[in-house]
């Protein structure tokens, strides 16, 4: 089974999903046949290179404080519950093009499982450790910590390699209709969005499971709020 989800690494509904979809792959007993591969969306495509408080930026956006603590407080209980130090006191918002050149070299150098660990490490430094995740420096020493130590990171952060291949795998994201993150994709058929349980997530690999085996539709079984397309 071939699973894409499309997400960026400064969004905590994203890195949440990733830990409770980790733990429904985990119970999963066709989970050793099961290929992961991060796709690449921008939150903000507009978003500067210089760090602006993560809070701020979301107050900026949304504007009613009310609905920010409120949107705070039920993102500290969701990672809380999935063993996550959210500081997002701490976080930098910053434009994630070059972490998603980054995460798309850890593809191409050592395949889904690179890209998998590079995509918890960046995750962890935006969301627990306040690390800048648009400084080339931070990236390559970030990529290292990965595994990413078969090519030099930082010349390859300093030129434009890889910048028109993103570009066009984030037109796919939008040639799909893709507006929010996480995205989950399967076989490029079946697409499931947002922080699903661990629980609905399992329910959803083995209806799909059982769709490629002629056994019935995705989500076909209903409740649990799985919620698949076509």
């Amino acid at each position: 089974m071939n699973i894409e989800i499309y997400s960026d690494v400064v969004c905590p509904w994203c890195y949440i999903g990733k830990r409770r979809f980790e733990k429904a792959l985990a119970n999963f007993p066709g989970g050793n046949d099961v290929e992961v591969t991060w796709r690449p969306f921008q939150l903000d495509p507009e978003a500067p290179a210089e760090p602006v408080p993560h809070l701020q930026a979301y107050a900026a956006k949304i504007g009613d404080q009310a609905k920010v603590d409120a949107t705070m407080t039920e993102l500290q209980a969701a990672a809380a519950g999935e063993q996550i130090d959210l500081r997002l006191d701490l976080a930098q918002r910053v434009n994630t093009f070059d972490a998603h050149r980054l995460l798309d070299l850890a593809l191409d150098q050592g395949g889904s499982p690179l890209q998998h660990r590079l995509t918890e490490r960046l995750m962890q430094a935006y969301f627990t450790e306040g690390r800048n995740l648009a400084d080339h420096g931070e990236l390559a020493a970030l990529g290292k910590d990965a595994g990413l130590t078969t090519v030099d990171v930082s010349g390859y952060l300093g030129s434009d390699a890889g910048g028109d291949d993103l570009k066009a795998r984030l037109g796919e994201g939008r040639a799909l209709g893709l507006n929010s993150v996480p995205t989950f994709v399967f076989e490029r058929r079946w697409a499931v969005s947002g922080a699903q349980s661990a629980q609905v997530m399992g329910q959803v690999l083995q209806q799909i499971e059982a769709a490629m085996l002629g056994g019935g539709g995705c989500c076909g079984g209903g409740g649990g709020g799985c919620a698949c397309s076509a």
